[in-house]
């Protein structure tokens, strides 16, 4: 299934999602999340953020209650839901939009921009190269846009091609192959919970730090820094994850 093909509805099914990934989206790991952001932002209080891809607004609700003022962009009604209503009795002011990334379209200009927790490369190729000159011509001259996405490198050194998460009775599982010529992983998922099965595919582009320092220099970002976590510890070729963060030329 090609990545423009995908049902991001199915995919990323809100239920199960916050059930299966209820760890790797835990308020604590949340909170460590946002430490690193804004230590490393380092923006005046009041300034803008645009969360793309937003989900529930995890990290978009915390950064709001630390006084910026925040954007959260999401396809999903059912996640923005989710958001807005956190949002309402934390007493947040966030403005959350439901859009299409592909057709992010803004009328201001912020002073940073995220994208977290995998949420860039589920396009084709070059619709991600025009998501992240979407990105840059969003920020305002000087902003900062923090890129948090898988390592190439690092996954392909402990490649796995079958995964399981088990909670309780219930498990995903996935089998996962990857096209070493065009860099795309195929993934498909099949979710057990309640005795339910429910199958899904997609497909995700992977880069390596190579190619994104790249992607991110010929849409116009300069100062590009490499991290493998949230502690701020330099990114290594075995790191299966990378944090990027580049400002805006």
């Amino acid at each position: 299934m090609k990545p423009s093909q995908t049902d991001w509805s199915s995919v990323f099914d809100c239920d199960d999602y916050l059930y299966f990934y209820s760890q790797a989206v835990s308020e604590d790991i949340t909170s460590e999340q946002v430490a690193f952001i804004t230590d490393i932002l380092q923006l005046a209080a009041g300034s803008t953020i645009l969360d793309l891809a937003c989900g529930h607004g995890r990290h978009s609700n915390q950064l709001a209650q630390q006084g910026y003022k925040v954007t959260g962009v999401d396809i999903s009604g059912d996640f923005l839901a989710i958001a807005r209503r956190e949002a309402r009795d934390l007493g947040l002011d966030v403005q959350y939009l439901q859009q299409d990334l592909r057709q992010l379209s803004l009328s201001e200009s912020f002073d940073a921009v995220l994208s977290l927790f995998t949420s860039f490369g589920y396009f084709k190729h070059d619709e991600n190269i025009q998501l992240l000159a979407r990105v840059r011509n969003s920020l305002k001259p000087g902003g900062r846009f923090i890129l948090d996405l898988p390592s190439r490198d690092g996954l392909m050194a402990a490649f796995r091609p079958f995964t399981v998460v088990e909670k309780g009775n219930d498990l995903m599982a996935e089998q996962i192959k990857f096209d070493p010529v065009d860099g795309t992983l195929h993934n498909h998922r099949i979710l057990v919970r309640d005795g339910n099965v429910r199958k899904v595919d997609f497909s995700l582009h992977l880069y390596n730090a190579s190619q994104v320092r790249e992607m991110l220099q010929r849409v116009g970002f300069t100062q590009i820094a490499f991290y493998e976590n949230w502690k701020g510890d330099k990114l290594r070729l075995t790191s299966p994850r990378q944090i990027v963060v580049a400002q805006a030329g």
